[in-house]
Order: structure tokens, then C-alpha cells, then sequence
């Protein structure tokens, strides 16, 4: 009984109670991730957040700086280079690098050529995890949206 009562209390009292973030609060947030992120990027230009994910995680975090309007300087052109010397392994991989690569102007006509070629062979428009594995939900739409 008691947890149904705290639950009503916090979906009837408690949002009229939290304060609403303001533009300096948004702008804070920003900048201290942004500052998070150049400050742990590796020597080579990369950014990883586990094993074999260097590729995805770097792709993110130049996502994450064009979305803050951060489009040029050290750090961006040094995870862009990184990026297109990069060989992803993985659909996942392969098509966050294209999606990537090609908001910052990159030529990725061959990247998406390879990502074809990494579709399942009963059909090549659907993908797995790699290259000809079973037809997944996660891959199949990062595919279609590099």
C-alpha cells in the first residue's frame, strides 16, 4: 500500500514540483560534456567506451559535435581522420562511420559499397551483426540509415 501511494504522490504532486532546466543550465551541460569528451580522446583521434568500439563511440562523439556546433579545430579534424582511416569489423560499426563521415563531407560512395556487400546473401537488404550473419532489427536499420 505504501509504495502505491508514494507512486500516486510522485505522478500528481512531484512534477509539479521539479524545476524546469534553463537555457544557462542546458548550455552548462553542454559545454562540460563537450569539455568530458576532447579531454578523453586517445593520441590517434579516437574515442572508445569498450572493446572493439572505438570505431561506433568515435562516430557518436563527432555526432555529438556537429549537433553543438563544433565543426572544425583540432579535436574534430583529428576523430575525423581517425575515423576515415578506421576498418570497422561490424554493420554497426561500418554504418555509423558512413553516417559519420558523410555529415562531415566525407566521400563514402565505397564505405556504402562495402556495407551492400556485407548484407545478408539471401536478399543483400537486410544485415546482421557481421557480414552475412542472421538478419537483425539494430543492424538492418543502421544499414538503411548510412
Amino acid at each position: 500500500m505504501k509504495i502505491f501511494k508514494c507512486t500516486i504522490w510522485l505522478f500528481l504532486v512531484a512534477p509539479g514540483s521539479v524545476a524546469s532546466a534553463t537555457q544557462q543550465d542546458i548550455d552548462n551541460a553542454r559545454i562540460g560534456g563537450l569539455a568530458y569528451l576532447i579531454a578523453k580522446q586517445g593520441g590517434g583521434g579516437n574515442w572508445k567506451s569498450g572493446d572493439g568500439t572505438s570505431v561506433q563511440t568515435t562516430a557518436l562523439v563527432i555526432d555529438a559535435f556537429r549537433n553543438s556546433g563544433i565543426t572544425r579545430g583540432e579535436a574534430y579534424g583529428a576523430a575525423a581522420a581517425w575515423l576515415g582511416n578506421s576498418d570497422p569489423v561490424s554493420v554497426d560499426g561500418l554504418a555509423r562511420k558512413i553516417i559519420a563521415l558523410q555529415a562531415v563531407g566525407r566521400n563514402v560512395e565505397g564505405h556504402v559499397g562495402k556495407l551492400i556487400g556485407w548484407g545478408n546473401s539471401n536478399d543483400r537488404y537486410t544485415w546482421g551483426t557481421y557480414k552475412n550473419y542472421d538478419t537483425g532489427i539494430l543492424d538492418t536499420a543502421l544499414a538503411l540509415s548510412a
